[in-house]
């Protein structure tokens, strides 16, 4: 496959890389970032660096051959992985700016195939500050093939349940409910039980509804049923539901008599829907049915 190239083709390459750098910045950032440094990588030898355009036209011509000319080149060296993901982390990015979604996709699964050396990558991507529709879209990309590649993803996604930003610790909580790897379950009882956004702690909630069979993840759902905030309630309500956690049945009933007095806004009208929504798939009961009724439900023996 290699050509010959001259000596210009290191120029681009560098350019590229830089180019790269700045997307990464940009992802991370925020004005007051300060500036980015580019990381310690190792470096291409020259005929890898002679030979990556051939391999890259593979992949952007869609070209059959692609698939055997991957595992050739991410034979040859770290620095031809390292590469090969910067490429593809970029590729995906410009083709979503460009509305090109289906062709940013392309890249997305690329960089599942390639789970451990994408995760720096796609975790940068999700803590990124941009709030355009198009940079949540990529970050939603990204955080999708989080999952995709599952439990080698799960440290760094813990990690951003600390991020500064909200829109991170979110995508980073429904990621790990989708993932359902059980290191989860603590890291995400602590953000339901003190994260400063709400909506945060909605997530949270949905999310440890995922952990089905974990006492964990109900009893931090169960500290929550009084929660004052009914986004909250509502959300802790159905994960209960979806854990089918008898124990909670005391906890909802006595919530839903108090809804049942609150003030009929949307609000109250919610919650009271969740929260025999819940009772119903948790005892087998219509969900229509009195608080009495399912207070004096017992499991079977």
């Amino acid at each position: 496959m290699p050509g010959t190239r001259n000596s210009s083709f290191r120029r681009r390459r560098n350019c590229a890389l830089a180019c790269l750098v700045g997307l990464v910045a940009s992802l991370v950032g925020g004005c007051g970032s300060g500036p980015v440094e580019e990381p310690e990588r190792p470096a291409l030898t020259d005929t890898e660096m002679q030979a990556l355009p051939d391999y890259w036209k593979l992949f952007v011509d869609r070209d059959p051959r692609w698939t055997t000319a991957r595992s050739s080149w991410l034979a040859l060296s770290p620095a031809a992985r390292n590469t090969l993901v910067e490429n593809l982390i970029r590729y995906m990015s410009d083709r979503y700016q460009q509305h090109d979604v289906a062709e940013a996709r392309r890249a997305a699964a690329e960089l599942v195939l390639l789970d451990r050396d994408s995760l720096e990558y796609l975790l940068t991507i999700i803590r990124g500050s941009d709030s355009g529709a198009r940079a949540v879209g990529l970050r939603d990309m990204a955080a999708g093939c989080l999952v995709s590649i599952g439990d080698p993803s799960v440290p760094g996604l813990i990690e951003t349940l600390g991020a500064e930003r909200y829109a991170a610790r979110r995508l980073a909580a429904r990621a790990l409910g989708r993932i359902r790897n059980r290191d989860a379950v603590a890291p995400l009882a602590a953000v339901l039980d003190g994260d400063p956004n709400f909506v945060v702690q909605v997530d949270a909630a949905h999310a440890l509804g995922a952990f089905e069979g974990s006492a964990e993840a109900e009893a931090a759902l169960r500290r929550h049923v009084g929660a004052e905030d009914p986004l909250i309630a509502c959300a802790v309500a159905t994960s209960l539901g979806r854990l089918g956690s008898a124990a909670a049945v005391p906890d909802l009933v006595a919530r839903l008599r108090a809804a049942q007095s609150e003030f009929e806004g949307d609000d109250s009208a919610t919650l009271r829907k969740a929260l025999r929504g819940a009772l119903a798939k948790i005892t087998g009961l219509a969900a229509n049915s009195k608080p009495d009724a399912f207070a004096s439900w017992r499991p079977p023996a």
